[in-house]
């Protein structure tokens, strides 16, 4: 298992940008007409893909066809309930305008279906009617035992470790320590584990 930081690959990630815009110009507008979110038009959302994306097609070559790529904490159609239900509890109420409610969602995951890979979604909340392989899982307390062995080429886990869920009462590493002997069975023995740390 190889294990980068997506701050490891900046400098390739440098020398891939004009493969990642093509991709994008490819990506935005079949996103765009799947899931007509003022997230990807207000470019956030493509944004966030992009950053994501660049990491994976440098550790692919590019080469994304059929690549199994694992995303933890991928993100739900309703995972932004538990976040809006806490706001409204404290009395703060956001409106359309004021919050993207589709930031939560699961854009890497739809992007890497248009581009011929074949994602898997793990997330704490439901992602029903989603076209790509998806687990609710509570990383924490379950394990990925629904993921054979050596069958990951890459996984990807993009802001989950500063995540609210996760950066209070260390439970950060907690989470590492559960995860790296996981993600040792179930990745290629020439598989990448890729993470951002900030």
């Amino acid at each position: 298992m190889i294990t980068k930081t997506y701050n490891d690959l900046n400098d390739r990630v440098i020398e891939s940008q004009i493969q990642v815009s093509e991709l994008m110009e490819f990506l935005e507008p079949r996103l765009l007409e799947k899931y007509p979110h003022s997230y990807l038009k207000n470019n956030n959302g493509v944004d966030t893909i992009q950053v994501q994306l660049s990491k994976i097609v440098v550790i692919t070559d590019g080469d994304l066809e059929g690549k199994v790529i694992l995303d933890l904490g991928c993100g739900s159609v309703n995972g932004y309930d538990g976040f809006l239900y806490s706001l409204t509890k404290a009395g703060i109420c956001f409106s359309d305008d004021d919050f993207s409610f589709h930031s939560y969602e699961p854009w890497l995951c739809r992007a890497l279906c248009e581009l011929g890979a074949k994602p898997i979604g793990i997330d704490r909340r439901g992602l029903e009617n989603e076209e790509f392989e998806h687990h609710e899982l509570d990383l924490l307390e379950d394990n990925l035992d629904v993921i054979p062995d050596s069958s990951i080429d890459v996984v990807n886990m993009y802001q989950l470790l500063t995540s609210s869920i996760f950066s209070k009462n260390g439970d950060y590493k907690m989470l590492m320590e559960k995860l790296i002997p996981q993600l040792r069975r179930i990745l290629k023995p020439e598989g990448v584990f890729v993470y951002d740390t900030s």
